[in-house]
């Protein structure tokens, strides 16, 4: 199992890919604590999950695992979170897989504020093909392999920042323009996807945006009741 190092002393959060993720029944398994975790959802991280002591692994227990027919049957499986060097703030990304004991694959983003700030957007791309993204003025490539791209684009006072994307192969084929809001007060999380209805367009994103207000109301819950 992997050891938990000093680093997630601030907390782990997750957040769930999908409606059929955030239905699942799991526990966080931080050494002797077990909490079952109520408020996972695909649109909120959920709030702060305890840390096991130094050298003890984080675990995330399925009890509803898909796994029912194996012989002996499961009654739930463990997923060791692995321990990414750097980072000091864990966001786990739940994504569903078929292919998995436990019916789920995790993805651990790096959620501290000193790397993604406020006024930037953290974007995703699950699509599969390279794209081309031009947030404000600043342009970006966003990598086919679900590498996150960090862009903080020069914010404007009506916090309108126009965002147009294309395939890299056919840069000059428009497929996406729409207006994000982003303020020096807000972060956000964004994941760009196939839209299951190709009448929407080509290309879609699922968004997750936080407030400065909304951060320092959760870090002065957890000071008061740590």
């Amino acid at each position: 199992m992997t050891a938990v190092s000093s680093v997630y002393g601030q907390g782990a959060k997750i957040l769930a890919w999908d409606e059929s993720v955030a239905q699942r029944k799991l526990v966080w398994v931080a050494g002797e604590k077990l909490q079952l975790i109520e408020d996972l959802s695909e649109r909120s991280r959920t709030s702060r999950l305890p840390m096991p002591a130094e050298g003890k692994p984080m675990i995330l227990r399925a009890l509803d695992t898909p796994s029912a027919t194996a012989k002996p049957p499961l009654p739930h499986t463990d997923m060791v979170i692995p321990n990414p060097q750097g980072i000091t703030r864990p966001l786990i990304l739940l994504l569903p897989d078929k292919k998995a004991a436990t019916g789920l694959r995790l993805l651990v983003v790096d959620d501290s504020q000193q790397g993604f700030g406020w006024g930037s957007a953290k974007i995703f791309n699950t699509f599969g093909a390279n794209i081309l993204i031009k947030c404000g003025e600043k342009v970006a490539r966003l990598p086919a392999n679900w590498t996150p791209v960090l862009v903080r684009p020069d914010l404007k006072p009506d916090a309108a920042t126009q965002v147009q994307m294309a395939f890299e192969k056919e840069a000059n084929k428009l497929l996406y323009d729409s207006v994000w809001n982003i303020t020096d007060q807000t972060r956000i999380l964004a994941f760009i996807i196939k839209p299951e209805d190709l009448r929407q367009g080509e290309l879609g994103v699922k968004m997750i945006a936080e407030s400065r207000e909304q951060a320092a109301l959760e870090n002065k819950a957890a000071q008061t009741n740590p």
